[in-house]
């Protein structure tokens, strides 16, 4: 009955059921969170002093994910060395890492986003634990977006629970496909074998996969597990370079080899080629076509008067050759000595102008630093005030809706009673006036019946 009475209605009386409900609603959701918040107190009062909303439990149970300061020293120490690598300086063995020393920038970085998942899932296990231990209805927040923030208790849980599945999820996985790659490196699929009979590099391959078996004791946490990955990283890495090493090694036997052919062939190009010289010396100094001397000379055949001049004049191209290329010779270290000039005061002229970039943009980036801060601090002194007048309105809107509620009630009221009073007043006129019309039907009819009996 009563929907059907509400598809008949005409949409201004459902305009003014929902406007009516609104109210309700609102006041609802108020009883709601007064009721949530006496049954935190009461929960708290139930656990007595010390004890931990969040944990349920007297005293708290909360234990943090990592050590935040140790997490932030390993950070800070692998932004150096990455630092130093990206600068082609030599990573000292002396920071807390040094067994990164022969990690590549790539494996650094990695690890790097490792440990800086850890520390944000740290601080927002952190938050979290704080945001269920709270009984007020804002929490200030800062893993989320970096900096202080005020938000209200519900939508902190949500965002810190979401946040924190998240982060989970990515360190579950790493794992899990670390997992998955070690156990596909113990077999075939990436043409590796634990056998000790594998080729050339059996000595090497067979060390490697000796300190691979060995190097995963039994992780007592993500810490451990995440030491096991690098040690198994680095492993693999050394054996890519020993690989490489071998690659290299062969290819300088090759190129030996090939040297050596060329040198042979060089050696005995030019075992004949001085045999020809000396045929052609003991020619010359056996006198036999000069033209003063004991011999018999025969007449210089005319081919070898045209070599002759032909020799001469290649050997007055080769002088000329010879003293165009040391000018050459000259001329370019003169322009390599200028060039090497202008490089120096261009690299000078880049210098400043570098110097005088990055303090402009330190300028901005402190402007915009601090601007940004003045925003905040603006935004969170407009979001308290906000919430206190979307209070204060909540408030004056129940106590008007209340007031106005009991008035109409009242008016109703009045406007029924006299309502029926009137009514009341009706009917009894009307039953007045009818017993009146009966007691005059009745007195006619006696009285004509008297005139016809008289």
């Amino acid at each position: 009955m009563i929907s059907a009475e509400a598809d008949h209605r005409s949409p201004n009386d459902r305009l003014g059921i929902q406007d009516e409900l609104e109210p309700t609603v609102t006041a609802h959701i108020i009883d709601r969170r007064c009721a949530r918040d006496l049954a935190k107190r009461a929960e708290a009062k139930l656990l007595g002093f010390g004890g931990c909303l969040a944990c349920k439990t007297n005293p708290c149970r909360y234990k943090s994910y990592g050590d935040e300061k140790v997490l932030q020293e390993q950070k800070d120490e692998l932004s150096r060395e990455i630092f130093l690598k990206r600068a082609g300086r030599p990573v000292t063995a002396t920071s807390i890492h040094s067994r990164h020393c022969n990690y590549s920038i790539d494996m650094l970085q990695r690890e790097l986003k490792i440990i800086d998942n850890q520390l944000a899932l740290t601080k927002v296990d952190s938050e979290l634990h704080a945001a269920y231990q709270s009984m007020h209805s804002f929490v200030e927040i800062e893993s989320l977006h970096g900096y202080k923030t005020h938000v209200a208790t519900d939508n902190a849980i949500s965002a810190l629970l979401r946040e924190h599945d998240r982060l989970v999820a990515a360190s579950v996985s790493d794992e899990v496909v670390d997992g998955i790659l070690d156990w596909m490196k113990e077999g075939w699929y990436f043409g590796e074998t634990s056998s000790s009979s594998s080729g050339p590099s059996t000595t090497s391959s067979t060390a490697i996969t000796a300190s691979t078996a060995t190097a995963r004791p039994s992780s007592d946490g993500p810490l451990q597990e995440i030491s096991d990955i690098s040690n198994e990283a680095r492993i693999r890495h050394q054996r890519e370079q020993i690989v490489k090493h071998q690659q290299e090694r062969q290819n300088e036997l090759n190129d030996a080899e090939k040297n050596v052919k060329f040198s042979l062939f060089m050696l005995t190009f030019m075992y004949f080629r001085s045999l020809h010289v000396t045929k052609v010396a003991k020619i010359k100094l056996s006198g036999e076509f000069d033209i003063v001397g004991p011999k018999q000379r025969n007449p210089i055949p005319t081919e070898r008067l045209r070599m002759i001049q032909e020799e001469e004049l290649a050997q007055a191209r080769r002088e000329r050759m010879k003293d165009a290329m040391s000018r050459a010779k000259e001329g370019e270290a003169t322009r390599m000595q200028q060039k090497k000039e202008k490089d120096e005061h261009r690299l000078v002229i880049l210098r400043h102008h570098y110097r005088k970039h990055n303090l402009n943009k330190s300028a901005l980036v402190i402007q915009r630093t601090f601007r940004g801060h003045i925003a905040r601090k603006a935004v969170i002194m407009w979001r308290h005030r906000k919430a206190e007048i979307e209070a204060s309105n909540a408030l004056y809107n129940a106590c008007a809706t209340a007031i106005s509620r009991y008035w109409r009630g009242h008016k109703g009221r009045t406007e029924a009673n006299v309502l029926r009073r009137e009514m009341a007043e009706f009917l009894i006129a009307m039953r007045s006036s009818d017993l009146q019309d009966n007691q005059r039907e009745r007195q006619k009819r006696r009285n004509g019946l008297r005139k016809r009996l008289g």
